[in-house]
């Protein structure tokens, strides 16, 4: 049996879709024998640790998939692009990388401030680390990109690999 299967994540990154997801793959790979799937992504982001589920859940897949991105693939959903060996964006797509965004309580102290500052500041170390080891781009160089919120084109990705 070969069959071709397809994943729409075409949503913002969080919980909800993340479950979707997981119940849709294993779907897939309980009665796939053998075949491609493909990930259709495009998202304006979400939550970057809900990312991370997704992009540990993808890696930890024994199928062939391939992350195709449409439109946009904006910030958490980034690291989702990255998953995978096989990364297909179209002509018209764009990548948008940027620095993460901390929400604490308007009546915050400051130890919690300096805290989510600090978890924030490992996750982006942790990403860039991520993306350096899925592309041909050093972990400084996504870490300036996030800094000043780069958006790619298709040749501008397939020149970071």
């Amino acid at each position: 049996m070969n069959l071709d299967r397809k994943i729409n994540v075409i949503c913002d990154i969080d919980h909800e879709s993340y479950s979707n997801f997981v119940e849709e793959l294993d779907a897939i790979e309980e009665i796939l024998e053998e075949g491609d799937i493909t990930v259709e992504l495009s998202s304006h982001g979400g939550d970057y640790l809900v990312a991370l589920s997704f992009y540990d859940r993808i890696r930890s897949s024994k199928s062939n998939i391939t992350v195709r991105a449409t439109g946009v693939v904006a910030s958490a959903a980034v690291i989702i692009l990255a998953a995978r060996d096989t990364r297909i964006m179209s002509k018209n797509a764009w990548v948008m990388v940027h620095e993460d965004t901390v929400m604490i309580d308007e009546d915050a102290r400051v130890t919690q401030f300096e805290r989510a500052s600090k978890t924030a500041r490992l996750l982006e170390e942790q990403w860039n680390s991520i993306l350096a080891s899925r592309t041909k781009t050093s972990a400084d160089v996504w870490g300036d990109l996030h800094k000043r919120e780069a958006y790619l084109d298709a040749k501008d990705c397939l020149k970071f690999g």
